[in-house]
């Protein structure tokens, strides 16, 4: 009985070894992307994800986080640094575009996220300008924003580099104008976790989805 259990132990400590913690503030188009990455550059390790807001007792349990801001106490890894653009409809009257003026979006209809770090960070840049969003559409399904988006029913926001990816064909990007929106993406992990099987390893594959992510977007803006 007592070997039975040592070896049963053993098994427990092993699968916690090869098993590497994800938290995430939000739910992301990247994150299916980035888990793939990870997987074929480490397969052995099994990834489990941790979502912002789940309770207090996952605070010691990530691995690594993805945030939009440095975390105290924890290393912090800038992984990208985007511009947030304006997305219309190719059938809007700001189409043509290439740079949106906030003056131009006060009569415009706003289609928004539910409350997230980025909705914050777009609704903080307009209060600076004395301009107050409301919402005509507020909704948490990508697919749905970018379809509105594309049928015209409002004007949206997104990420040049995160959400990119995804979006549709109908759709126009231009800058948001007279001073350009961004926003940051870390990496962030508590340094007493650097010793763990795998984080090394992981936080590489991290690292390198990244650089790919970035190298991408700039080839379809050059191809464009």
């Amino acid at each position: 009985m007592i070997d039975s259990a040592v070896i049963d132990a053993r098994r427990l400590n092993e699968l916690k070894a090869q098993s590497i913690t994800l938290r995430i503030q939000r739910t992301s188009p990247l994150i299916p992307e980035i888990i793939h990455h990870i997987k074929k550059l480490v397969p052995e390790v099994d990834i489990q994800l941790a979502q912002h807001g789940l309770g207090s007792d996952w605070l010691d349990r990530y691995d690594f986080e993805f945030s939009t801001h440095p975390i105290k106490g924890n290393e912090n890894i800038l992984l990208l640094a985007e511009e947030i653009l304006v997305a219309t409809s190719i059938n809007s009257e700001l189409s043509s575009f290439d740079t949106i003026k906030l003056e131009q979006l006060k009569e415009q209809k706003i289609i928004m996220t539910s409350p997230t770090p980025l909705r914050e960070i777009i609704e903080d840049h307009f209060k600076k300008s004395k301009i107050l969003i409301k919402p005509e559409f507020v909704t948490s399904d990508l697919s749905t924003l970018f379809g509105l988006i594309s049928e015209n029913i409002g004007i949206g926001f997104i990420p040049e580099m995160s959400w990119n990816t995804t979006v549709k064909p109908r759709i126009h990007l231009a800058h948001l104008g007279p001073n350009t929106l961004k926003r940051k993406l870390y990496l962030s992990y508590l340094p007493s976790l650097e010793e763990r099987k795998y984080h090394d390893s992981v936080k590489n594959a991290i690292l390198k989805y990244f650089e790919t992510l970035t190298t991408k977007i700039e080839f379809i803006y050059c191809k464009i």
